[in-house]
């Protein structure tokens, strides 16, 4: 989007005026407060559709009010991704590791290596000058399978690594393999530090690529998606600016997407989703699915967050999802069934 200097005009100078001039100017101005008066108009919009969505003194973030809570997994303790685009991978990694300890093997997960696994993969396959750290969740898991993963403790995150990447710059494409995995590796370790070599976990010693199917092989999990328009029960290639690789899921009903989340939660085993954070506000007049159908082919369902689904909880006015957050001040967030229909771009369950 341009800013305010960005309004061009084209004349001939000899046929230059000086009303011509008067009424550029006026152009310009007038370009510069109706910019500003939309901006402020998106911005009211955003915080009008907000309080419909969470009335007044209610949170996301806090239990609902009288809620008894039916199903919660344990988990890892919360971990805050910072200022990073990663809850992907903290999504991911945070529903493997509550799987993990419901068959009682407790691990705790780095996202920092899938980061920086992400990366690497972007420049030595030549996919992008700069690579990107915002993703899909089918993405952490491949990541996994195909690098491996360590321990939380072994490699925590550091902050400000969107900055800490400006080295990469620096690394020609054209150069020989050899010549960038070497100026990659600095890169790296500048951005992400040295990462470990091992995993030792109950007195064994493990590579990070054994380490990830000790407990997640790539059978284990699938994706689950609901399109319009596409067939339900087949195979499809969610169409998100995220989804780089181009990960399919299972395509099935909004409905159906709910009923695996309770399923699996039912049986002990979380989910990851991913999703809009600010759906907008369920209509009486419409079904969910028709509404949700109206908004994605508006464009109006972004993946702009993703969590791990612990639980359920029910209170006099409905239902509700318990999920696991990677930032907030509580580490919990709560989503109606019906948000979930509206807002959900895909998830990832455990095969049962």
């Amino acid at each position: 989007m341009g800013g305010e200097g960005a309004v061009s005009l084209q004349y001939s100078p000899k046929a230059q005026t000086a009303t011509t001039i008067h009424k550029a100017q006026l152009a310009i101005i007038s370009m510069r407060y109706i910019t500003r008066i939309m901006t402020l108009a998106a911005v009211c919009t955003a915080i009008a559709l907000m309080a419909i969505i969470t009335p007044a003194g209610t949170s996301h973030e806090e239990e609902p009010e009288g809620m008894t809570t039916d199903i919660l997994l344990p988990t890892t303790p919360v971990k805050d991704q910072g200022h990073t685009p990663l809850c992907w991978a903290y999504a991911m990694l945070a529903a493997i590791e509550t799987d993990r300890i419901v068959i009682g093997d407790s691990v705790n997960l780095s996202p920092q290596w899938i980061a920086r696994a992400y990366v690497a993969d972007q420049v030595m396959e030549g996919k992008a000058t700069r690579p990107r750290l915002s993703a899909t969740l089918p993405e952490a898991f491949w990541i996994m399978q195909h690098y491996g993963i360590v321990s939380w403790d072994s490699y925590k995150p550091r902050q400000n690594m969107s900055i800490a990447l400006s080295p990469l710059d620096n690394i020609s494409p054209s150069a020989s393999p050899d010549v960038r995995r070497r100026r990659l590796e600095r890169a790296l370790d500048t951005a992400f530090g040295p990462p470990p070599l091992s995993v030792f976990m109950l007195g064994a010693m493990y590579t990070p690529l054994q380490f990830a199917h000790s407990i997640a092989m790539p059978d284990e999990w699938t994706a689950y998606t609901s399109i319009p328009g596409q067939p339900y029960g087949r195979m499809v290639i969610p169409d998100i600016p995220d989804n780089t690789r181009r990960h399919k899921a299972m395509n099935v009903s909004p409905e159906d997407m709910l009923r695996i989340v309770h399923k699996s939660l039912s049986e002990g085993h979380p989910v990851a989703w991913e999703g809009d954070m600010n759906p907008e506000r369920p209509s009486k007049v419409y079904s969910l699915e028709r509404q949700r159908q109206q908004l994605m082919n508006a464009g109006l369902i972004t993946d702009d967050h993703a969590m791990a689904i612990i639980g359920t909880g029910h209170n006099a006015e409905g239902r509700y999802l318990i999920m696991k957050n990677s930032w907030g001040r509580t580490g919990r967030y709560y989503m109606t069934e019906a948000e979930f229909i509206l807002s959900t771009i895909m998830i990832m369950a455990r095969n049962t």
